[in-house]
């Protein structure tokens, strides 16, 4: 064996040119291997940072027919499941939300934050750092409040103090003893700075008022499907009792890795993972053909070797042995490339403005590892075992008579013929779903947006509720912002709203002398309170009926305006003005007041970007209850930092304790909801401009060989009077042909590859012709430059030199 490595580093020392190609290849299809493996590794593979993370589990319920599988569970349904659970042990819920952070000396600040029931951070296996977890006593109703926070948050609010247990915050409006800090790595359920007991004290919510999140722990000896089965048999129960209101909907049991993560990324990220393999495959291939090329002009010394009694097993390790060394180059080379791949992933996610959990890093650890070196065995076999096969045949007869013929091999130049088709098909499935991701793009950045974010500052504000207890109180507060903003002198345009438009989410609607009244399925749209001046802040002007008034109060029949969307499609052929509306399910809103629409906008979008322009009602701020909401503000300068402070003057001079959050100009968050189609794009663009290279470079290679095997051929010829274009003919068709049925191939391929994409296009259907016309523009292009140096070369074929060589 060592025999055989001196050797064949000896060997490969003599052709540098075919090392740094091999090299360069394999390093390619290895880092964008190893890159997006480390990726899915952290997501899907990495075990959660619990005690037994295989054990806990997520309970949700779902509703198939409307496509939501992540449905939240009342307060009245978590208690009857975990008084009536067996299955399931440390059953516990939980509400995630922004709480309000003041008290000392620093300014109010806005941190994430978990309310939980029963034993969660128990469950989940947590151990503080310092201090304790809070106990069931003060869970009670009746308790002071306490709270454990994360080492950030004592960081920068204590100052890491070691006396910190015991101290206070002022949370959400009430004065918490902090009892506990978590490890510095902890992290759950999401990029959480502190936890508190959910204290509940409301008797009369509804059933399905929904909004806790349930998590426990499987028992000993017990499987995820008898949990399951046991979930369905008390859900089943409430169905029976309560049939209207659990119409269409399920229990869903799964692990919580499974329900962190979503089967949306999952399926991403397994389309992802199959490009790669095919970037690898390309690689292989090329070094396969690059092998076969090598093989041949070493055919006579693999033919002696045949002659002198060398065992047909004996130069198949020889030639694998080539392959593995340069498959082990290549991993070698392939690991820097990878970190700098993953050093630009983790950029771009910062650059976001997203978080994730502290668990989820994209690092080349053991299993990455582990993983490239199984790469690298298996692109060794890929890359190296058919030519060695195909090679080890050789013997000194076959070679003398192809020699005879001016020829090593047909058989050789049909294989790496084949090969190179096979390149192209992969290549063209690669860039067709390349096109379809960036035509995605495309078409989700054109949205015409309805409105002008330029010169728009937004931050959001939150009424903890302890503080603000009524309805009043809390529209009084907003109203006295939006009216002190302004009057302020700097200010052009302010307004209020609950949604900012890149938020999506859309309900049911009962239409009130509708063409679509009544029907088996009830229309949707988008809804959210907006204050007077919301679409004149954002520079628009209605196309029927008034803004909302000072005189919309809640004492006043409810109103709203609608888009130009809505009333199209509620009420065609019709004015929408004095037509009315419900927004809700049928069976919930028998007592709920109707709400007249007074006012028609245009259709301004609405939405990240992933969802057709829907219809939308917007209430008026003063008739609703609300504790958030979103301040958009426009100034004289249109300064970014001006804008910021008058906002958080404005909320300080009401409130001193309230904090402003996702302070940023409009424009970012429409960046922000555009950011992760845009860096899908990205990644496929990449995945399809390697496999690009990768096939020019393997029919350059095999065209060059071509040509240098039929020297002698060129040469007759030209010596009998054939002219230049016929002699690129001769080589430009051998080119053509292989391109042309890969291409074939791999449009073929393409069309059912497409599919996986379906559920990530915006406005691109699988079969998108400007996606399937560009790649076969671009691999055409590539081909024809591939073929056209060889070709090039061929026409400079000396007659005199050709035929001494011959």
């Amino acid at each position: 064996m060592l025999t055989d490595l001196r050797f064949t580093l000896r060997s490969l020392a003599k052709a540098p040119g075919f090392v740094l190609v091999a090299l360069f290849t394999l390093a390619l299809g290895i880092g964008v291997n190893a890159t997006m493996f480390s990726i899915v590794n952290a997501v899907l593979l990495r075990g959660l940072p619990y005690e037994r993370p295989e054990e806990l589990v997520a309970v949700n319920l779902s509703n198939p027919t409307e496509g939501w599988l992540r449905g939240d569970l009342s307060m009245e349904e978590f208690n009857e499941l975990a008084a009536g659970a067996t299955t399931l042990e440390g059953l516990f819920s939980m509400q995630s939300g922004t709480f309000n952070v003041s008290g000392g000396e620093l300014a109010p600040e806005r941190f994430t934050g978990t309310w939980m029931t029963g034993s969660g951070l128990q469950t989940i296996g947590a151990q503080p750092r310092i201090g304790r977890w809070w106990t069931a006593e003060e869970e009670l109703a009746s308790a002071s409040p306490v709270v454990v926070i994360s080492e950030t948050l004592w960081q920068t609010r204590f100052g890491a103090a070691p006396d910190v247990v015991g101290q206070t915050l002022r949370v959400n409006g009430e004065v918490a003893t902090v009892i506990g800090v978590t490890q510095s790595k902890f992290d759950f359920p999401d990029s959480t700075d502190l936890w508190m007991p959910r204290r509940y004290s409301r008797t009369d919510e509804e059933r399905d008022t929904r909004y806790l999140n349930v998590v426990g722990r499987l028992r000993p000896g017990v499987t995820i499907e008898q949990a399951r089965g046991e979930m369905e048999v008390l859900f089943a129960g409430w169905a029976a009792n309560h049939a209207e209101m659990y119409d269409a909907l399920a229990i869903r049991v799964v692990p919580l890795k499974e329900d962190f993560i979503g089967d949306n990324t999952a399926r991403m990220l397994g389309v992802m993972m199959t490009c790669v393999t095919m970037v690898l495959l390309i690689a292989c291939t090329n070094v396969a053909n690059l092998l076969l090329v090598r093989g041949s002009a070493r055919a006579k010394e693999l033919a002696v070797r045949t002659a002198l009694g060398a065992a047909r097993g004996r130069t198949v390790r020889l030639l694998l042995m080539e392959s593995l060394v340069l498959a082990l180059g290549g991993a070698a080379l392939g690991l820097p490339l990878a970190q700098v791949l993953l050093d630009a992933f983790d950029r771009a996610m910062a650059l976001s403005g997203e978080t994730q959990p502290a668990w989820m890093t994209w690092e080349i650890d053991g299993m990455v590892l582990l993983y490239v070196a199984g790469v690298a065995v298996v692109t060794c076999v890929l890359a190296g075992l058919l030519p060695a096969l195909r090679l080890s045949t050789t013997n000194l007869v076959t070679f003398l008579n192809d020699a005879s013929r001016g020829s090593t091999g047909a058989k050789g130049g049909r294989l790496t013929r084949v090969l190179v088709v096979g390149e192209v098909a992969l290549s063209c499935v690669l860039l067709v779903m390349s096109g379809l991701m960036i035509h995605s793009v495309i078409k989700s950045a054109d949205i015409p947006l309805g409105y002008d974010p330029d010169g728009i500052m937004s931050a959001r504000i939150g009424l903890p509720e302890a503080q603000y207890t009524d309805e009043p109180g809390r529209i009084a507060f907003f109203e006295k912002l939006l009216r002190n903003v302004q009057e302020r002198p700097e200010v052009t345009a302010a307004a209020l709203s609950t949604r900012l438009p890149t938020w999506d989410g859309s309900g049911s609607v009962v239409l009130e002398d509708s063409p679509l009244a009544g029907g088996e399925v009830q229309p949707r749209a988008g809804s959210g309170y907006v204050s007077r001046d919301w679409f004149a802040t954002l520079g628009v002007q209605l196309v029927d009926g008034r803004d909302f008034m000072d005189t919309d109060t809640a004492e006043r029949d409810p109103v709203a305006l609608v888009n130009l969307k809505a009333a199209e499609t509620f009420w065609p052929g019709e004015s929408a003005i004095g037509k009315r509306l419900k927004l809700g399910h049928t069976d919930d809103l028998t007592d709920a007041p109707w709400v007249t629409v007074v006012g028609v906008t245009p259709s301004v979008y609405q939405g990240d970007f992933e969802d057709p322009l829907e219809p939308q009602v917007y209430l008026a701020m003063t008739q609703g209850d609300a504790r958030y909401y979103s301040l958009l503000l426009r100034t004289t300068t249109g300064d970014a930092s001006t804008a910021a402070a008058i906002m958080r003057e404005e909320v300080r001079r009401i409130d001193p304790d309230l904090p402003i959050y996702w302070v940023q100009p409009l424009q970012q968050h429409i960046d922000q909801a555009q950011f992760f189609g845009q860096l899908f794009a990205w990644i496929f663009g990449i995945f399809g401009g390697v496999a690009l290279v990768l096939a020019a470079v393997g029919i350059y290679g095999v065209m060059a060989y071509s040509v240098s095997q039929r020297v002698p051929e060129i040469g007759v010829r030209v010596a009998l009077g054939a002219n230049p274009r016929s002699i690129m003919g001769l080589v430009l068709r051998q080119g053509g042909r292989q391109l042309g049925i890969g291409l074939v191939v791999g449009l073929g391929l393409s069309f059912f590859a497409a599919q996986m994409l379906q559920g990530f296009l915006y406005q691109v259907e699988p079969t998108d012709p400007p996606a399937f016309g560009a790649t076969v523009i671009v691999l055409l292009t590539a081909g024809a430059f591939a073929c056209a140096v060889p070709a090039w070369r061929a026409l400079r074929v000396s007659p005199m030199e050709a035929l001494r060589g011959d």
